[in-house]
Order: C-alpha cells, then sequence, then structure tokens
C-alpha cells in the first residue's frame, strides 16, 4: 500500500512538472536513468526515437503515416507508458512499424497501456533484446500484431484483433501470460519460444495455437475454441489443463 502511494505521488510530481504546448501534444520524454530530476521535454510528432533511457508517455493519441517505424527505441532501460491513448498508422500492407525495439541488444525495456493499430507490425522487438515486457496492449489491423524475439520475454494482459498473426513470440525464454488473440487471419498464437504460455484465449483464428514441436514450452490454463484448427505442434511440449 505504502509503495502505491508513493509511486502515485511521483507521477502526480511529475504531471505537475510537464507543461502541456497545446491541443495535439503527443508526449513528454523523461531523460535518464529514472527519469527523476532531468529535464521534461514535449514531443508532438511522429516519428520519434528514444535514444535515451527514462520513462516517457503518450498525452493524446498519434497518428503516423510514414514507411519506418513511429516510435524507435534504441536504448535500455527505457519504460513507454501509452496511457490508454493510441498510436495508428498507414495500413499493415506496407512497411511501417508502430514501436519497434531496436536488434542492438538491449535490455529493460517495457511497453504498456494502450491501443496500436495499422501497422505492418505493431510493437516489435528485434532478435537478440532481453528482459522486455509487452503489457494491457491492444494491437489490430497489423500483418503481425506483436512480435517479440529475444530472451526473457514477458507478454501480458494484451489483446491482438483483427491481424494476420496475432501474437508471435521466439527466444531461449518467454513467459505469455493472460493474453487474447482473436479473429486474426492465420495465427492467434505463434510460438516457437521455450517458456511457460498460460491463462491466454484464442478464438475465431484460423489456428488458435501454433507451437513449435519439442521446445521447451509448459502449456496450461489455456482457452483455445472457434479456430478452424485449435491447436498444432505439440508434441514435445508440457501440457497442462487446457481447453478444448
Amino acid at each position: 500500500m505504502k509503495r502505491q502511494f508513493w509511486i502515485l505521488l511521483l507521477v502526480v510530481m511529475l504531471l505537475g512538472l510537464a507543461q502541456p504546448v497545446g491541443a495535439n501534444d503527443g508526449f513528454y520524454v523523461i531523460a535518464g536513468s529514472r527519469g527523476v530530476g532531468k529535464a521534461i521535454t514535449p514531443t508532438t510528432s511522429l516519428p520519434y526515437t528514444i535514444s535515451q533511457p527514462g520513462f516517457y508517455y503518450l498525452t493524446g493519441n498519434l497518428s503516423y503515416s510514414g514507411t519506418g517505424q513511429a516510435i524507435y527505441i534504441t536504448t535500455s532501460e527505457v519504460t513507454l507508458d501509452l496511457m490508454g491513448f493510441s498510436i495508428s498508422g498507414p495500413g499493415s500492407g506496407g512497411t511501417a512499424e508502430g514501436i519497434a525495439i531496436t536488434n542492438l541488444i538491449i535490455n529493460n525495456v517495457e511497453v504498456r497501456n494502450g491501443q496500436v493499430k495499422n501497422f505492418y507490425y505493431g510493437v516489435d522487438s528485434a532478435s537478440g533484446n532481453r528482459n522486455v515486457r509487452f503489457s494491457n496492449l491492444k494491437v489490430s489491423g497489423c500483418y503481425v500484431g506483436i512480435r517479440c524475439v529475444g530472451d526473457s520475454i514477458i507478454i501480458s494482459g494484451c489483446e491482438a484483433t483483427g491481424n494476420d498473426i496475432g501474437l508471435s513470440n521466439s527466444g531461449a525464454c518467454a513467459l505469455i501470460d493472460k493474453n487474447v488473440a482473436a479473429y486474426n487471419n492465420t495465427y492467434g498464437f505463434a510460438l516457437s519460444c521455450n517458456g511457460v504460455i498460460t491463462n491466454n484465449v484464442a478464438y475465431g483464428n484460423h489456428t488458435g495455437f501454433s507451437l513449435a514441436a519439442n521446445n521447451k514450452q509448459l502449456i496450461d490454463r489455456n482457452s483455445s475454441a472457434g479456430n478452424s484448427i485449435n491447436w498444432s505442434n505439440l508434441p514435445g511440449c508440457t501440457v497442462g489443463l487446457n481447453t478444448p
């Protein structure tokens, strides 16, 4: 309870320091390893590259019509909080990425709390990154909603709907927990990672769960129903209580 109080107090203080610059404000940047005692820089347009550690958050919905990355994270120790707002792209048929994390082997990045829609990759972390977390994201209208390649990955509380592929993950170790993949054209979950896959729901996809055979996966308490194929490539996995 005390910890929650101090976190809330810190957020209030930071919001008090941030001065809006107009009705179309984008997100504020709090630079530094923890974002405390550093300058706060407003950013009002995309694309944007996050090249300094710190805490970043949206203050409104943003759109991007280019061909690269709308938000590009190139450094470790970053938290990006969408604060319930959305990032919209030009469509899934091009090459644009919503939120992309570079392949320069960075650590400790979290993206959370908002919507990403209409990109080729909605949210993407490249190979070699470690300790990346995607949480409470809604991703739709993309070729791949959420793609994460790396080690020590957590994808939790996310929804991937109306994409070609909902959620894709590969790497040495991952926790895929409490996510929903629905009405994706091919795969709801395409997972070739080692790790724990639990409490997820796949509905209305072509294939609910596509799992790499003989990987070290614990698959427990998931629900896959109403898909053309509910489960694919289970041999070699440790399977608990899933439905159907």
